[in-house]
């Protein structure tokens, strides 16, 4: 496994879908007032709440190579809207690249977007035509 320190890019489409996350994911922006202590609609918060990703991915990064990365400069920028399935693939990306040492099982914030992406797949999956297809017994 490698690591590496995610373009604030990565970050900002999953901080953006956090706000706009589309039909039948709006209890996100509950979710992320409760677990991410972040209110969606404030960039302020957004902003903290990125910083908070890029220092977990920095850790990750450092528990990886043993070296430190000083944080560069972050700011929230809403992107360009991103579909469900982008969503997910960015988040899995950064979940992939914070998932050294103890992270997983010690960081509440890598916890809560593991819950954020499960939540994202539940919902695309129930959108596939094999799903409507599927029996429910």
């Amino acid at each position: 496994m490698s690591s590496f320190v995610v373009e604030d890019r990565t970050i900002n489409r999953v901080l953006t879908f956090l706000q706009h996350p589309g039909t039948g994911l709006e209890f996100l922006e509950r979710f992320a007032a409760m677990k991410l202590e972040t209110n969606v609609h404030d960039p302020r918060e957004l902003n903290m709440l990125g910083l908070r990703m890029l220092a977990l991915n920095h850790e990750a990064y450092g528990a990886r190579y043993g070296e430190e990365v000083d944080i560069a400069t972050y700011e929230f920028r809403t992107v360009p809207m991103t579909t469900r399935m982008q969503a997910y693939k960015t988040l899995q990306c950064w979940l992939y690249q914070c998932a050294e040492s103890t992270i997983p099982e010690s960081s509440e914030l890598y916890q809560a977007f593991e819950e954020v992406k499960n939540h994202i797949a539940a919902a695309i999956v129930s959108e596939l035509p094999a799903y409507d297809a599927a029996e429910w017994s």
